[in-house]
């Protein structure tokens, strides 16, 4: 075995157990469901629309949760679910590489759970134990095998928050703005956030407090406006289609 193999399973051994377990659930899962269920697409597609979406964007109806003409424009459902699966089919030419796929983000959630952990914790008994928690928590493996957006959400949302730790440590611009970039792609999978970048703003201005000045509101102001760029297309697509300026028509629940 190649010395680089041999350092990287004794340097990472619990975090390839929980990967590995991880995956192993969610694989069981799915094949109990498919085995319940009988058909890979039903199994797989959820209530939520977004699996019919992606079938309407695939075959040129466009984004459009009606099953047959006159294919009317969704306002619903925000696009990054649909377009992921729309890509990620036209990529692996077929829902079974797609599936594949979102079990093996929701298999990598427990690893990005465990380097967010030792930035509050430096127990690494204790970083373990959230990790095969998240392993084995019994809604992340449902969510894994479906086509509902919360395991694409929380991905993208904690990979936010983790280069939004790393900031802190480093003040480097790239965290900043990718952080900044990824919560707004969580923002357009489930909006549920769309919130969070105030408070963030605001974070950024407290955690700056030592040092305030044009430094740091230029570094507040530039994460909210990336926020705002990401989500921008979208928001002038809902007004343009349907007058209102706002991710989804349910944007009021989310506050």
């Amino acid at each position: 075995m190649p010395p680089f193999v041999t350092h990287i399973l004794k340097t990472y051994r619990l975090e390839l157990l929980v990967v590995v377990l991880a995956l192993l659930a969610r694989v069981l899962y799915l094949e109990m469901s498919l085995a319940a269920v009988g058909d890979l697409n039903t199994t797989i597609e959820g209530s939520d629309y977004f699996f019919v979406i992606a079938q309407n964007i695939l075959e040129g109806h466009g984004y459009s949760s009606d099953t047959e003409s006159p294919y009317t424009l969704n306002s619903v459902r925000p696009p990054i679910m649909p377009y992921f699966l729309a890509g990620a089919h036209t990529l692996f030419g077929g829902w079974g590489g797609v599936i594949a796929l979102y079990l093996l983000i929701g298999s990598l959630i427990p690893l990005i759970g465990m380097r967010l952990a030792r930035y509050l914790v430096y127990s690494r008994p204790v970083v373990g134990v959230v990790g095969l928690f998240l392993a084995l928590e019994p809604f992340g493996i449902l969510f894994s095998t479906i086509f509902y957006s919360e395991t694409l959400f929380i991905a993208l949302f904690l990979c936010s928050v983790l280069c939004l730790f790393r900031y802190f440590d480093s003040h480097r611009w790239l965290d900043l703005v990718v952080s900044a970039g990824l919560l707004g792609a969580a923002t357009l999978t489930k909006p549920v956030v769309q919130y969070l970048p105030v408070l963030i703003v605001a974070l950024l201005l407290w955690e700056a407090r030592k040092r305030f000045g044009a430094a740091a509101v230029l570094r507040a102001a530039v994460y909210g406006l990336v926020c705002m760029a990401v989500i921008a297309p979208w928001v002038y697509r809902n007004y343009a289609e349907f007058g209102a300026a706002g991710i989804s028509s349910q944007s009021t629940v989310n506050f």
